[in-house]
């Protein structure tokens, strides 16, 4: 744990702590003090060093404090970071397998045995299985008024907002990055239906309290429920089969990937398609709220019967919502269908809506720039055709890209299968 006169950090392992302690203890106001188990490798500068634990609790820290005639009720604020369970969980499995000595022990042994599920099983985190991580961030039952949490998915924002005032002016801008686990992969291929549900056990407080929403679209639960009469046609999906089922998956990693990592999100889709209002309906896409917007008002009146109070479906024209109301807007169907010039409306009003740093998520057809190059073709940056009298239009996604820009929108992931020119493209407002 670090301290001065006014702020203590307490060190949850995993969370990127390393980091914050090098950047701490040669930038915190005042005089510091910090224990570990040995000496830094680099000496701190300014810093003192005291002999102790370095990964301190809560419970730790009063009990020092208290011997020393001090309290932590004394601290204007305590610090700790948090990260996303099954993240954490999965980065400290890869970081067991590297066998450093100083880790040996049961749960680098079950690591380094390759089995995942078995490590969730068994796998002591720091000498308590479970993991009793939320000792970090309460006294008994009882979590202290200055606690001040910051998440790992994006300290250097955290950072800035709760621990810059407390650092010398002089202070550099920039965290640094130490004891990172070398993984190039997305811990959600970690996850099934068993492990989903051990990491849930494992850390239940964190979910049970909010601080993190639980993924059940890792565990496979995510299917659409085949209710929609099919005279709706272009609203209607092979709901059971397997190109349903892939669908689902994709729209299900895509909606875990965008929301926020605090809260469940406030959701609307133009051009209702099912793909997501069905896995809301169902509870595998979490959201705060949604309203689905269509055309088709027999189509919006049968959902609303069927769907009661769990969501909201409207007539097209009664889009947009209220100004910065939305967290995330589902245009699947419009970058497929609408003339550009009526793709770039949708946009503009869609903006209007989300709140800063919500996210646009639109379907469309790529157009493949080099394959087109290559045969000495003309590239056009869209293309629009007419099949059964509708329009279906294609872009390069440097063109989609360029349109999303100049509406506010910073452009991000682009999801797809090789060999399938069918895209989705997300985009947050800045």
């Amino acid at each position: 744990m670090i301290w001065n006169d006014e702020v203590l950090f307490l060190h949850m392992p995993k969370t990127g702590g390393m980091s914050l302690t090098a950047y701490l203890l040669e930038n915190l106001a005042g005089p510091v003090r910090f224990t570990a188990d040995v000496m830094p490798r680099v000496k701190p500068h300014r810093a003192k060093f005291i002999e102790g634990r370095r990964h301190e609790t809560m419970a730790d820290a009063e009990s020092y404090f208290t011997y020393r005639g001090r309290s932590i009720e004394d601290f204007e604020a305590i610090f700790v970071v948090i990260r996303n369970p099954y993240d954490l969980e999965v980065s400290r499995f890869h970081y067991l397998q590297a066998g450093h000595k100083g880790d040996a022990g049961p749960a680098q042994d079950l690591a380094l045995a390759g089995d995942y599920e078995k490590y969730l099983r068994e796998a002591p985190f720091f000498g308590a299985n479970p993991p009793r991580l939320d000792r970090y961030m309460r006294l008994g039952s009882v979590v202290p008024e200055s606690l001040r949490v910051l998440r790992h998915e994006h300290l250097a924002d955290d950072f800035d907002e709760m621990i810059g005032p407390h650092l010398r002016h002089d202070a550099p801008k920039k965290l640094p990055r130490l004891n990172a686990s070398k993984r190039a992969d997305n811990y959600r291929q970690y996850y099934n239906a068993v492990t989903e549900e051990l990491c849930y056990q494992r850390h239940r407080f964190f979910f049970d309290k909010s601080f993190y929403r639980r993924d059940r679209t890792l565990s496979g639960e995510c299917a659409f429920p085949a209710s929609v009469p099919r005279e709706f046609g272009k609203n209607a999906l092979p709901l059971t089969d397997e190109q349903g089922a892939k669908k689902a998956r994709a729209i299900c990693e895509i909606a875990a990937d965008i929301a926020p990592a605090d809260r469940s999100p406030d959701v609307v889709e133009v051009g209702c398609s099912l793909e997501v209002s069905a896995p809301i309906a169902a509870g595998t896409i979490a959201a705060a709220s949604f309203t689905g917007y269509d055309v088709d008002q027999n189509f919006v009146d049968f959902m609303n019967d069927e769907t009661g109070d769990r969501l909201t479906f409207a007539p097209i024209g009664s889009f947009p919502p209220a100004p910065d109301s939305v967290d995330v807007v589902w245009m699947l169907r419009p970058g497929l269908n609408e003339l550009p010039d009526n793709l770039d409306r949708l946009l503009g009003t869609s903006v209007g809506a989300l709140r800063p740093g919500g996210s646009v998520v639109l379907r469309f057809i790529a157009i493949d720039a080099e394959a087109a190059a290559a045969d000495g073709s003309t590239v056009a940056p869209f293309h629009v055709a007419t099949v059964a009298d509708r329009p279906i239009v294609s872009y390069t996604e440097a063109e989609l890209r360029r349109r999303l820009a100049a509406h506010g929108l910073e452009p991000g992931k682009v999801y797809g299968d090789a060999g399938d020119p069918t895209r989705v493209i997300t985009a947050r407002r800045v």
